[in-house]
């Protein structure tokens, strides 16, 4: 298993923090500020150590805010030079970003040239949440001035930031209501030369598409006329969790052939009981029964038992396959029953499912034992 992040956040960061901060500010307590940084810091999950971290920061800056910020910025490590993800190196910015969310939001415009100028060394995309919830209209004027920003991680910080349902951050509850304020932007980044930048585009459209279908149909079935491979590539992207459910219309746009007759046989499970941690695994072979040759996205659904006794459907990518007409194809997948951060599991049947172009066949059913 893979050491936790927090791990790498460990009691050296606030001592770390503390010399780079003195060396601009030389009435900086840095042994208080240690103490009190530590001060539970072990306890603390990676998010709470940047968290704590700022809020001691406060205790030990000047009282002035433009001052405090001015002091952050100076400490601070010259831009990253790529897009690669460094392990932990840029996550040492944490507290500083912190900072400037929990403090500034009465000088927003200091705020955001904070954040601008922060961004590049660890991405403010939880930072300027705060900014879009209480000052939404300045806000959206700096965010179209950086969508032309030359550097690339301050135009990515424009559509991730405004994700309404950005991971392990609090929804954005106006923009799912209502995302008309960044299509603009959306529209603006969908070419951008740099994939860092395009993949939360297609992120973006992927969480609109959650509360607004229709509307993230009609922009990837826009977007796909005169398109090119990594227009496309956002395309797929932006409709796969509407693709998962197989929706009609998305499997059209991506250039799957909905009305193709496919069959499923030979079906087989390799054992009927399941212990908890344990896999199962499938077979089955797909033939295209049609005239004509199509593609065809195939997934596997797990019907989940949850805690009430009911069924909770969870799909799984598979892969995708051009059959020419009478051709078959066989298919076979180990799926694990373990808790994962994002799963629980309860004893009891699941019902597994092969997923043709969005229509479902049975493969059969197995019991999860404890």
């Amino acid at each position: 298993m893979a050491e936790p992040l927090k791990n790498h956040f460990n009691t050296n960061v606030p001592e770390i923090l503390a010399s780079h901060i003195k060396k601009h500010f030389p009435d900086f307590n840095d042994k208080a500020f240690i103490k009190d940084g530590l001060n539970g810091f072990e306890a603390l999950e990676l998010k709470g150590r940047g968290n704590h971290l700022a809020h001691t920061l406060k205790s030990y800056l000047p009282e002035n805010f433009e001052q405090s910020v001015s002091i952050i910025k100076k400490s601070m490590s010259e831009p990253l030079t790529h897009t690669d993800y460094v392990p932990m190196q840029s996550f040492f910015y944490m507290p500083h970003l912190n900072f400037v969310a929990f403090y500034g939001l009465a000088y927003p415009e200091i705020s955001l040239e904070a954040l601008h100028f922060m961004t590049q060394k660890f991405s403010a995309e939880f930072a300027i949440r705060n900014f879009i919830e209480n000052h939404a209209e300045l806000t959206f004027t700096y965010l179209h001035q950086w969508k032309n920003d030359t550097n690339v991680h301050v135009r990515r910080l424009v559509s991730e930031g405004t994700r309404p349902l950005l991971p392990w951050a609090g929804k954005l509850r106006d923009l799912e209501k209502n995302p008309s304020p960044i299509l603009p932007i959306l529209e603006h980044l969908k070419d951008d030369p740099e994939i860092y930048v395009r993949r939360s585009v297609a992120n973006h459209l992927n969480d609109i598409a959650k509360a607004h279908p229709e509307l993230v149909l009609e922009i990837c079935d826009t977007w796909k006329d005169h398109s090119n491979p990594e227009r496309m590539w956002i395309i797929n992207q932006a409709l796969r969790t509407l693709i998962k459910k197989g929706n009609s219309k998305a499997l059209s746009i991506i250039g799957m052939q909905t009305d193709l007759k496919l069959s499923v046989y030979d079906v087989n499970l390799d054992k009927k009981v399941v212990a908890f941690g344990d896999s199962v695994r499938f077979s089955a072979v797909i033939t295209n029964e049609s005239k004509q040759s199509g593609k065809v996205v195939i997934d596997y659904i797990v019907q989940f038992m949850k805690a009430n006794g009911s069924h909770q459907p969870k799909v799984f990518k598979l892969t995708t396959k051009e059959l020419q007409s009478g051709e078959s194809i066989a298919v076979s997948k180990s799926h694990t029953f373990a808790d994962l951060t994002t799963r629980k599991h309860y004893p009891g049947l699941h019902k597994l499912e092969i997923q043709l172009n969005g229509k479902s066949f049975p493969l059969g059913e197995i019991s999860l034992e404890f």
